[in-house]
């Protein structure tokens, strides 16, 4: 399966409050590239600097729909987290609903997978069910993260946005290792 892996960082959990900040993204060749919004450019290699959010969407949108080899996109939590959101947003500026749907709608030719849902069978309680749990189980060396994703907002406030590409990009590892395991 041709895949992209989709991880995006937040400045909460409330689509119609919050804001997308970072749209990483790494292919099934483990290509990453990572879109950031932020009043300054850090000029980082595979990143693209954005200071307006639907420039961002839209961004990640095209490079999705114009990969004809990609019929997947997968990450962790994505159906109830990313997709939903970056959706929300998308909505909120207008975006053509039409390319959106196509790449995260399942409308199209382009699937979505939850690695999230290949554990939950195996989970007493949904909040067991996290990567980093889940890397460990595995014995899947990932590189360590001292950053969670309810750290994001407070790193954006202070300007810390190196710190939350690289937990991104740790976070796109580790998605792409664990689907290696199943």
């Amino acid at each position: 399966m041709n895949y992209i892996i989709l991880d995006i960082e937040t400045t909460g959990v409330n689509p119609f409050l919050d804001e997308i900040i970072c749209i990483g993204l790494m292919d099934y060749k483990g290509n990453v590239l990572q879109l950031y919004k932020h009043n300054r450019n850090i000029r980082l290699e595979d990143t693209r600097h954005f200071i307006s959010e639907k420039d961002m969407i839209e961004e990640a949108v095209n490079i999705i729909k114009i990969r004809s080899d990609i019929d997947c996109v997968m990450g962790w939590k994505i159906s109830k987290f990313d997709i939903p959101f970056i959706r929300a947003r998308a909505f909120k500026y207008g975006i053509d609903n039409s390319d959106v749907e196509y790449v995260f709608g399942d409308v199209g030719d382009i699937m979505t997978y939850d690695l999230y849902y290949a554990f939950d069978e195996y989970a007493i309680t949904p909040d067991q069910i996290r990567s980093d749990y889940i890397s460990k189980f595995l014995d899947i060396d990932v590189p360590h993260d001292d950053i969670s994703g309810s750290d994001v907002p407070f790193l954006y406030k202070i300007g810390a946005i190196k710190d939350i590409l690289e937990h991104n990009k740790k976070d796109l590892i580790r998605c792409k290792l664990i689907y290696k395991r199943l």
